[in-house]
């Protein structure tokens, strides 16, 4: 009875002194994308799969401001999660109905630096591609920050090949 106890004893601290991972993970409305977002050895880090394929190897999330180090992430907390199935219109283009069907997934990613301490990041999915921003809550509206590093990565598993429209002239950004 003496050796059950100190066995569950001990598999209780296991568990305390090894926490799992966070991890959260949001699929596009037609089951075609699946992104998850995790914090693992002091990095924020998000991967993306379609269907069974990996399409964005896990890769870093956040920036660095001048006059603190880079932040160490700890935690993943405060997840939220939506649907949006809407259409507005544009007053231009090629359609004048713009579908806007996706999953969002919202999480607050924790770091152990002022300006890093509260970093929200809300990914949005659709069955086509995603996207994803950041919201530094933790800088008070007005103050200066300078980024001196984006340590966001996009490691893509493959080899693809990127293309653009023209615009209709030269003096378009499509050409910068």
């Amino acid at each position: 009875m003496m050796v059950k106890k100190l066995f569950l004893l001990g598999l209780s601290t296991l568990a305390i002194a090894a926490p799992a991972a966070a991890r959260e993970c949001a699929t596009s409305p037609g089951n075609v994308l699946e992104l998850c977002v995790s914090v693992e050895g002091g990095e924020a880090r998000y991967e993306v799969r379609r269907g069974d394929v990996t399409v964005i190897a896990p890769s870093r999330l956040g920036l660095s401001f001048a006059g603190e180090p880079d932040a160490r992430f700890t935690a993943l907390g405060n997840v939220t999660r939506r649907a949006s199935d809407t259409t507005w219109e544009q007053p231009w283009g090629e359609q004048r109905l713009i579908r806007d069907n996706h999953s969002e997934l919202q999480v607050t990613l924790s770091g152990d630096t002022a300006l890093n301490k509260a970093v929200g990041v809300t990914f949005r999915l659709f069955d086509d591609g995603f996207g994803f921003r950041y919201d530094y809550g933790a800088i008070p509206a007005g103050q200066a920050v300078a980024v001196t590093a984006d340590r966001t990565q996009f490691r893509t598993v493959g080899a693809y090949q990127a293309w653009w429209y023209e615009g209709l002239g030269i003096e378009r950004d499509e050409y910068i």
